[in-house]
C-alpha cells in the first residue's frame, strides 16, 4: 500500500511521469503545458520530439492540402504560446538545417528571423560551392607531377601564369565558383530584402539590406573594369597551402600532396580586404580607399583615370558618403599610396578643409616623408596647440618655438621645445627660446 501512495503521489506532483502519461493519452498540448511550467528543458525537448515524429499533424510534411496546413498551424500555435518551448524547437530546427523552420517563422510572422535564416543559408550554399570547388582543384593539383618549383597545374594557376596543363582550367573551376558563390549570396540578400519589406518597423534593416546588394553590384563592375590591373583574384589561404604543400613534397611524380582543403575566412581585417586584388566584400570606406589608390597606377590606367574618377564620385552618390567622411578616406588612399602632388592638389581644391589639415599632415608622416612636405600642411593648421604638437611630431623646432612664444605666448612650452631641441642636438633654437624668455613678453 505504502508503494502505491508513493506511486501516485510522483504522478499527481512529479513533472516528468506527468508528461510521458499525457503522451501516451496523446494529449500533446497538456503535456507541453506541464513541461514548461516545470523549466525543465529536457522534458519540452520530449515533447517537441513528440510533435515532430507525429505523422498526423501535418507539421512534417509541406501541407500541399488545406487539412495539413491547418494542422500545422495548429501545432504551431500550440508551441508559439510557450516561449521557452518556442526558442528550444528555434534551435533544434535551426541546428538540423530544416525546411520547417522558415515555416515556423512565416507562421509567426517574424520577419527579421526570416531573413536572417535567408542569407544563412545562401552563405552556407556558396561557402559549399567554394568548398566543392577548392577540393577539386586541389585534387587536380595533387595528381599533376611536382617538381621543386611547385605544383604544376594549381602552383601556376595561384600565380596567374599558363606553365601547367591544369592551370587555366584551376583559374576558371575558381572563377566559376566564385561567382557561383556570389549568385547565391545576393539571391539571399534579395529573399531578405522581401521579407524585411513585409514590416514598416523594418524598414531601417530592409534599406540596408538593398545597399548591401548595390554594393555588391557595384563592387562587380569595379573588378570586371579593373581586374586586370588588381590581379587575378585568387584566395590567399589556398594559395599560401599549395605553396607550402610544393616546398614540402619531395620532386617525384608518385608523392601526391595530402593537404587538407583549406577554408575560406569568414571576415578578414580591414588592412587585408584593402590588400586583395579585388572589391568584393569590401566596404563603402574601403572600396572608396582601394578606388583612389588605383590612381597612383597611372601609367597602366592610360585613359581609363577619367573613369576612375566617374566611378569615384558615383560611390559616393549613390551611398550618400558623408563629405567628412570621403575627406578622409581619399586622404589616407592618397598618401599611403603615395600620390603626393594629388594629394596638395587636394588640399587647394576647396577653400577650406571640411576636416582641417591636420589629418593631411599626419597621413603625409605617417607615409614617411620630409618634414619640409609635412610643414607645407602644419601651417595651414588653424588651432594652435595642434599646430604646436605637429611642429613638435615632426621636429622642426623653430616653429614650434615660434608658435609657442609669439602665438601661445606660453613659457612652459617654450621651454618643452628648448629641452627637446638641446636633446636633438640643435643649440640655435635653445638661444631663440631664452631670448624670448629673457624678452618678458611672455
Amino acid at each position: 500500500s505504502i508503494f502505491f501512495f508513493v506511486c501516485l503521489f510522483v504522478c499527481l506532483f512529479h513533472a516528468p511521469p506527468q508528461v510521458r502519461l499525457l503522451l501516451s493519452l496523446d494529449q500533446a498540448e497538456g503535456a507541453l503545458q506541464r513541461a514548461s511550467s516545470s523549466k525543465d528543458p529536457d522534458l519540452i525537448f520530449l515533447v517537441l520530439l513528440h510533435f515532430l515524429q507525429r505523422p498526423d499533424n501535418g507539421f512534417p510534411g509541406d501541407g500541399v492540402t488545406a487539412e495539413l496546413r491547418r494542422r500545422r498551424e495548429e501545432t504551431f500555435y500550440v508551441v508559439a504560446n510557450y516561449p521557452d518551448a518556442a526558442a528550444l524547437l528555434v534551435q533544434y530546427l535551426r541546428f538540423l538545417g530544416d525546411d520547417r523552420l522558415m515555416k515556423y517563422f512565416d507562421f509567426t510572422k517574424d520577419f527579421m528571423a526570416m531573413a536572417d535564416v535567408s542569407v544563412s543559408n545562401a552563405l552556407a550554399d556558396a561557402d559549399a560551392i567554394l568548398r566543392e570547388a577548392q577540393a577539386e582543384v586541389l585534387q587536380q593539383a595533387t595528381a599533376a607531377p611536382v617538381s621543386r618549383g611547385g605544383f604544376l597545374g594549381l602552383g601556376a594557376a595561384a600565380k596567374g601564369q599558363k606553365s601547367g596543363v591544369g592551370s587555366a582550367s584551376s583559374v576558371a573551376l575558381l572563377e566559376e565558383a566564385e561567382q557561383g558563390a556570389l549568385r547565391e549570396r545576393m539571391a539571399g540578400l534579395r529573399r531578405a530584402a522581401s521579407y524585411l519589406g513585409q514590416e514598416r518597423d523594418l524598414a531601417l534593416a530592409c534599406h540596408a539590406t538593398h545597399e548591401q546588394l548595390a554594393l555588391l553590384e557595384l563592387q562587380i563592375l569595379l573588378d570586371s573594369k579593373y581586374g586586370k590591373i588588381l590581379g587575378p583574384p585568387l584566395p590567399d589561404p589556398l594559395v599560401a597551402q599549395v605553396g607550402a604543400a610544393a616546398e614540402s613534397a619531395p620532386p617525384s611524380s608518385n608523392n601526391p600532396s595530402s593537404s587538407p582543403s583549406p577554408s575560406y575566412a569568414s571576415s578578414a581585417s580591414a588592412s587585408a580586404a584593402e590588400a586583395s586584388p579585388s572589391f568584393m566584400d569590401l566596404s563603402v570606406s574601403q572600396t572608396l580607399h582601394k578606388l583612389v589608390a588605383l590612381g597612383a597606377r597611372a601609367k597602366e590606367l592610360q585613359h581609363e583615370k577619367a573613369a576612375l574618377e566617374a566611378d569615384i564620385a558615383k560611390l559616393q552618390k549613390i551611398f550618400k558618403i558623408p563629405e567628412k567622411r570621403f575627406w578622409h578616406v581619399k586622404i589616407s588612399a592618397l598618401a599611403s599610396s603615395g600620390q603626393f602632388e594629388e594629394l596638395r592638389r587636394f588640399a587647394n581644391s576647396a577653400k577650406k578643409s571640411p576636416v582641417g589639415y591636420r589629418p593631411f599632415a599626419e597621413r603625409v608622416l605617417e607615409a614617411g616623408q620630409d618634414p619640409a612636405q609635412v610643414a607645407y600642411y602644419i601651417d595651414r593648421v588653424v588651432d594652435l596647440e595642434e599646430r604646436f604638437d605637429l611642429y613638435c611630431r615632426v621636429g622642426l623646432w623653430a616653429q614650434a618655438a615660434q608658435v609657442a612664444g609669439h602665438k601661445l605666448k606660453d613659457a612652459q612650452k617654450l621651454r618643452q621645445v628648448k629641452a627637446l631641441s638641446l636633446r636633438s642636438g640643435d643649440p640655435q633654437v635653445a638661444r631663440t627660446v631664452d631670448q624670448m624668455l629673457a624678452a618678458g613678453n611672455i
